[in-house]
Formats: structure tokens, sequence, C-alpha cells
């Protein structure tokens, strides 16, 4: 689907690495499963606080937002796929 995996690496650079002094790395993975293609977007940025249940439930909000571009991307990978983006931050 386009502009999936873009605005997901800009968001990688944009409010991860960027943030660091001395910048970071973005790894871009994507693996051919069984039933599914996995697509993962890794930086060693500043880390992000989300709350995935606060995705799940549909409760993204003016004071719950996790960002507009990421808002964006869910709403249509959930509209085209019915699944869910796992964002984890560590």
């Amino acid at each position: 689907m386009p502009l999936t995996i873009q605005p997901l690496v800009e968001n990688a650079i944009r409010h991860g690495i960027l943030k660091k002094e001395l910048g970071g790395s973005v790894k871009i993975n994507i693996q051919k499963l069984k039933s599914y293609i996995l697509i993962s977007v890794e930086d060693d940025g500043v880390g992000m606080k989300i709350n995935q249940d606060v995705i799940k439930e549909e409760k993204i909000n003016e004071k719950n937002r996790v960002g507009v571009g990421l808002d964006n991307i869910q709403r249509r990978i959930l509209r085209k796929y019915d699944i869910w983006l796992q964002i984890e931050s560590i």
C-alpha cells in the first residue's frame, strides 16, 4: 500500500534519531511469512511514550494522540487489511 513504509521511516528519523546529539540509524526489515508480510522499522533514537492499548481500543484522540502520521497509517491499514500496527518503544 503506498505511503505506508515511508511515513514510518520519516517518523523514526524525525522523532527518533534527529533528536539525538550524535544521530543514529534506522533499520527496515521485510519478511514474507506463511500468511502475511512482516514489515518492521527500527531506530536507535530517543524512544517514544506509547500505549499500545490506546491504539487497539481506538481511543486515539486529541488527548491520547500518538501522532498524526501514525494515526493516518493505522487507519489506512485497518481499513484495507483489518490489522493493527504493533508499536514498541524500549
